[in-house]
């Protein structure tokens, strides 16, 4: 019979459960216990398909609710997963039978209570209603009261009962129910374990309800002018009694007294409260004592007699609704890496909210778009702006919006972006507002800054251990303060080297450890563990700016981790080891850029703001002065700023985190050289290793500094006409060359991975013996550029060149270059003067095997993604191919040759991340690229690269021909320039 009942059958399964039931009662004990077991099943199955609970057997009423129960889980979770309206309502009528069939001696009743609690909180915020909150109350107090006191469960039902405590308050304004959410925090505090991880989350719940009780229950306004008042006579107060304690003599005192209206207000009574508070908290360390305290306050108190409250009798700051559900959506996003994604969508949740009228939401979006940057990209360069500009956003949308929680938080970020930019006026204006709202936290703000700004180090020591001992004070911003605090005690307890590495105390501390020490046993895994989350940023970032900020922070935990691997890997192994680390932060940005070109999110196309770049590129060229300079800065700021935005608008659609390009390892590098290739790899940890298709070998070092130091002396030294007789080189190079010399073979390509100030060198320059006279030498942003123009598809020479040149007729020599040029190829497209346009290149590039540009160029070094080539346009305004418009034109160009003053010039920025625009032409899709790392000679310029064009035609590699260029034009026209030698291959040799 049980065989043929179907499940949707709750007649013949009803039957079935019957017969099993009755046969258990005539069966041995042993044999029955099966039989009540499937018959408890069958009535859970028929129960659940609608059977009334008085149909069931009452002495197998416990099994069958218990098993009923457990059937109904998955379609629970998935409910809760999904926030689906009418399955939440399904699971909500169907949890609440089980309940109702519930005895009050059921062992699982609470889980059961607990059960439908969930889903209940799940209908409340779909139905965005608090009708279901009194109803979550009671449950989640009916399974606390099923839970035995020694219960595991009962500190998490403790905790899950405050909550609904707290948000009930929430909702009604019942200040009883607060102080019933801040007992329940307090049992559940003192009934977890001191190891138990719960009890954090106990801490800041508790923290947070008594910080709101203590603002809250004390203050309330009607008008945000009537707080505005509140807040100037608080900063009186603070003020006149800061004055009463610092005066030692009595009649100095009573004079103050007398003169100071302000001390007869009640507020002075709560500051000199608060005083008390934090002096009787940090004992001997208090800087004023607690006697000394209380009798000022009994003086004042005698003077003050019977006082108005300051609250005078006004209504409430309206109560703050749940932050909106997109916040908890972003924060997934965050979670799985997409820190693009998630900002696209609070960035159009805020202007939605700022069109729709919504304070509330918008506040919480800014809030979130604050939080975020902290989370991913700061302390890189910009971050703390944009710090500051959201948290002001968040204020003063939670001030439209009357919400004291969103302006508490609001003002604790703007106080800690204040301190970071030492501005003492905004520090003051902050803190007189928060002193206001919430006098536990204001208490805690108060004590940081104190710390921030002393001198003395014990001082600022104790100062900080009271601020991570009472960080409860902050509520839900604990966890993020309480780090600040860490970080900082690390860098004065010399566990870190800088307090603003952006790591935290303890990974900060660390890297300074390995630094300073070296690797010790166990540094791997823990610096491998804390980078594994900004490796998932990483693999789904599309943004230039989060791959910048997310190598300016971690660089120096990548290098450490690199220091380790090789430290404890094999003597064959460790150089290869290393070198994987270092390469997962290097040049990601180009990496995604090399293979979204035209596909992925990109820079926005020119605007008619960009445009006007173009304006302030020239005002300032015709006139660089430090005036047309910062106008200039401030354009780049603003154009940034609109790339950015239109970023998140490409990126506002995606459902999920998409995944990007994973680095290359060195043993997939090595699958993709050719038998003679050789790579040189300078890594920031200071070792130099040499990698051929058999062996990863360290093969030099050096440190950083010195070599940065060395590269820019002998920068100026070429770029001001050094004469080619000198035979410049590096003292890295003494012992360096000779060894790759025995290790490759002559006439192998050779292509090196520079570190910093090696870009701004020709390498092939260097050693003894030129490297370039005995190898193809070109150069490299990072081994998975290079992995990547190794995995293009080599095409035959199409002897198709395209051209620009002479744009605005002030280079003598640039028509001449690129006709030249085009003579020895099959085909040539050759613009010149006005035909010589932007759109030109865009249009005659495409397809081109070659292309030539002989222009000018424009080089900022604090701007190098605003490197440009200035071609055709009109009289006020030049025609500029900016770096952006050169990573979204597609190329299949084996060789870009640039004739124009610092094309090739390049920065690593923001840790390890090169931007230049040889790099923009390799992501574009060129094979090689040709230019000069500084000004060059316009006539000197001409004549080599006419002479590299006929080597280059022959059917030669590009770095052969340019050694021919070279040689040619030594014996033929000697440089006193330095033109000959600006010029750097990038790319393939």
């Amino acid at each position: 019979m049980v065989e043929i009942a179907q499940d949707d059958d709750v007649a013949a399964l009803h039957a079935a459960a019957w017969a099993l039931f009755y046969r258990s009662h005539v069966l041995p004990l042993a044999e029955s216990a099966s039989d009540r077991r499937t018959a408890a099943g069958l009535f859970a199955r028929c129960f659940l398909g609608g059977a009334d609970a008085e149909r069931l057997p009452v002495d197998l009423l416990d099994e069958i609710v218990n098993e009923a129960g457990r059937q109904a889980v998955p379609s629970l979770r998935e409910a809760i997963r999904t926030k689906d309206r009418p399955g939440v309502e399904t699971q909500l009528q169907l949890w609440r039978r089980i309940v109702g069939a519930c005895r009050e001696s059921h062992r699982h009743r609470a889980f059961l209570l607990t059960n439908l609690a969930a889903i209940l909180q799940v209908h409340e915020v779909i139905t965005d209603s608090g009708a279901d909150c009194q109803e979550i109350v009671d449950l989640l107090e009916r399974a606390v009261r099923a839970t035995p006191e020694e219960s595991g469960e009962r500190p998490q039902r403790l905790l899950n009962l405050g909550v609904a405590r707290r948000r009930r308050f929430g909702h009604c304004g019942d200040g009883g129910e607060l102080d019933k959410a801040i007992d329940c925090f307090g049992k559940a505090l003192d009934s977890l374990e001191a190891d138990d991880p719960r009890r954090r989350d106990a801490y800041v719940s508790l923290g947070e309800a008594i910080r709101v009780k203590a603002t809250r229950m004390t203050f309330s306004f009607n008008e945000l002018s009537a707080l505005e008042e509140i807040r100037s006579r608080s900063s009186a107060a603070v003020f006149h009694v800061c004055e009463l304690l610092n005066t030692e003599d009595l009649a100095q005192k009573e004079e103050i007294v007398k003169l100071s209206p302000e001390l007869m207000d009640p507020l002075a009574l709560r500051v000199l409260d608060n005083l008390i508070e934090d002096a009787e908290s940090l004992g001997e360390d208090a800087p004023l004592a607690v006697p000394l305290l209380r009798m000022h306050r009994g003086v004042l108190e005698a003077l003050q007699g019977a006082a108005p409250d300051p609250d005078g009798g006004n209504g409430p700051f309206v109560p703050p609704a749940a932050a909106p559900l997109w916040v908890a959506e972003a924060r997934s996003l965050l979670d799985q890496g997409g820190v693009e994604e998630a900002e696209a969508l609070l960035t159009g949740a805020a202007g939605q909210a700022r069109t729709d009228d919504d304070p509330h939401a918008e506040g919480h979006a800014e809030l979130a778009l604050h939080d975020l940057v902290i989370e991913s990209i700061w302390p890189a360069p910009g971050s703390v702006d944009r710090l500051d500009r959201h948290a002001a956003g968040a204020e003063a949308a939670f001030r439209r919006a009357r919400n004291r929680d969103g302006l508490v938080a609001a003002l604790g970020r703007r106080i800690a972006v204040a301190v970071q930019l030492q501005d003492g006026p905004m520090t003051q204006d902050a803190m007189q507002r928060l002193l206001v709202l919430d006098p536990y936290g204001g208490a805690w703000w108060h004590t940081f800054i104190r710390a921030v700004v002393s001198d003395d180090a014990d001082f600022c020591r104790a100062q900080l251990r009271w601020c991570l001992d009472n960080t409860w004070r902050l509520g839900q911003d604990a966890a993020h303060y309480g780090a600040l605090c860490e970080r900082k005690l690390a860098f004065l307890d010399g566990r870190a080297a800088s307090e603003q590495s952006g790591l935290t105390g303890e990974l900060g501390a660390l890297v300074h450890r390995i630094e300073r020490e070296g690797p010790a046993a166990g540094d791997d895994a823990r610096l491998a563990a804390a980078l594994e989350r900004v490796e998932v940023i990483r693999s789904h970032a599309f943004s230039d700016a989060v791959q910048h900020g997310l190598s300016a922070v971690y660089t120096p935990a990548y290098e450490a981790l690199s220091r380790c691997v090789a430290a404890h890997s094999t003597a064959s192994q460790a150089a290869e080891a290393g070198v994987d680390v270092l390469e997962r932060n290097s040049s990601r940005a180009l990496l995604v850029r090399m293979l979204t070109t035209g596909a992925g999110p990109q820079s926005p196309p020119s605007s008619p703001e960009s445009a006007q770049l173009g304006e302030q590129v020239s005002a300032y060229l015709n006139a660089p002065t430090p005036q047309h300079r910062a106008l200039l800065s401030l354009a780049f700021d603003k154009e940034r700023g609109r790339r950015r935005h239109a970023e998140r608008e490409v990126m506002r659609g995606a459902a999920s985190p998409s995944s990007g390009p994973a680095p290359v390892s060195v043993k997939g590098l090595q699958t993709l050289l050719q038998d003679d290739d050789a790579v040189l790899f300078f890594g920031g940890t200071g070792d130099v290793c040499l990698i051929t298709p058999g062996r990863c070998d360290r093969v030099a070092s050096f440190t950083p500094r010195t070599l940065a130091r060395e590269a820019a002396s002998l920068h100026t030294k070429l770029a001001g006409g050094s004469p080619p007789d000198d035979r410049p080189q590096l003292a890295l190079l003494a012992g360096l060359a000779p060894r790759v010399r025995t290790t490759v073979a002559e006439g192998s390509r050779l292509i090196i991975v520079p570190h910093h100030g090696l870009w701004q060198i020709p390498l092939a320059l260097l050693g003894e013996e030129r490297l370039g006279e005995v190898y193809h030498v070109s150069t490299v942003p990072s081994l998975s550029v290079l992995a990547e123009l190794l995995r293009r598809p080599s095409t035959a020479r199409r002897a198709v060149l395209t051209g620009l040149g002479d744009p605005d007729g002030t280079l003598p020599h640039a028509r001449a270059e690129v006709e030249a040029a085009g003579a020895h190829y099959r085909e040539a497209r050759i613009r010149t003067a006005d035909a010589a346009t932007p759109n030109a290149y865009r249009a005659d590039a495409v397809g081109a095997d070659v292309v030539h540009l002989a222009c000018h160029g424009f080089y900022l070094p604090e701007y190098p993604d605003f490197a440009g080539l200035q071609l055709s346009g009109t009289r006020s305004t030049p025609g500029m191919l900016w770096y952006s418009d050169i990573l979204q034109t597609p190329l299949t160009a084996s060789l870009v040759v640039l004739g124009a003053c610092h094309a090739g010039t390049g920065e690593v920025l923001s840790g390890a991340e090169y931007v230049g625009i040889p790099g923009a032409f390799l992501a574009a899709g060129a094979r090689s690229v040709l230019a000069p790392l500084w000004a060059v000679d316009d006539g000197i310029s001409f004549q080599l690269l006419e002479a590299f064009h006929a080597e280059y035609v022959r059917g030669g590699s590009a770095a052969v021909a340019f050694r021919h260029a070279q040689r040619a034009l030594a014996t033929t026209r000697p440089d006193r320039t330095g033109t000959a030698y600006a010029f750097q291959l990038f790319g393939l040799p």
